[in-house]
């Protein structure tokens, strides 16, 4: 009988522990939905309280949990919603809030700065070395601009060592099409606006 005796009371004790931590969720937790709640439907609101207003008012109700405590195991931020948005379940059901995208600001662009013709990249000449057939033809017109190299293949040296005109010659006697003007260096060269249209072809 004294067993029977303990275990009954053993079992009311737990009981009564249960229903009163029962009693503290339904007291505590709803409060704790509308505090999240208010949060996220403050903005559509007409903005005469603030988010501050709202959780001083829900904060003085007894019960409620004081802001950044975890609740039900789940890490609560600063504003004290559970990450980016909200989701609470109350009794037989769940209530979702997800935060509102914060206002863009938009921001005038700065118009970018045009471009003048005189800024634009030239295209600078260039060999196709490895393609060089060892013909003689640029290096017999002009030595310093163009040069062999290890290999007995050309490559241009030193492009100021002679003319755009020069240049364009070379291209058009190369026998492998290989060599390629590009855009004068020398603005001021003689007959220019011929030789830049003869080179267009191997540019």
């Amino acid at each position: 009988r004294e067993i029977e005796a303990e275990f009954e009371g053993k079992l009311a004790k737990a009981r009564e522990e249960f229903e009163a931590k029962l009693e503290e969720l339904k007291a505590t937790y709803p409060r704790i939905i509308a505090r999240r709640l208010a949060e996220g439907l403050v903005k559509h609101g007409t903005g005469n309280r603030t988010v501050a207003d709202l959780l001083k008012t829900a904060e003085s109700t007894p019960g409620l949990e004081p802001i950044g405590a975890d609740v039900a195991g789940m890490p609560m931020g600063p504003s004290g919603s559970n990450g980016g948005s909200a989701a609470a379940a109350g009794d037989g059901g769940g209530v979702a809030v997800a935060e509102e995208e914060p206002e863009s600001v938009v921001e005038t662009a700065e118009p970018e700065p045009e471009v003048e013709e005189d800024d634009a990249l030239a295209m600078e000449p260039f060999i196709e070395t490895a393609r060089c057939t060892t013909c003689d033809e640029c290096t017999n017109l002009n030595n310093r601009m163009f040069k062999y190299d290890e290999n007995k293949q050309a490559y241009i040296a030193d492009a100021t060592a002679g003319t755009f005109r020069e240049l364009v010659m070379a291209a058009e006697r190369c026998p492998a099409g290989i060599i390629h003007p590009g855009d004068p260096l020398n603005e001021n060269e003689k007959d220019l606006d011929k030789w830049v249209k003869r080179a267009e072809p191997f540019n």
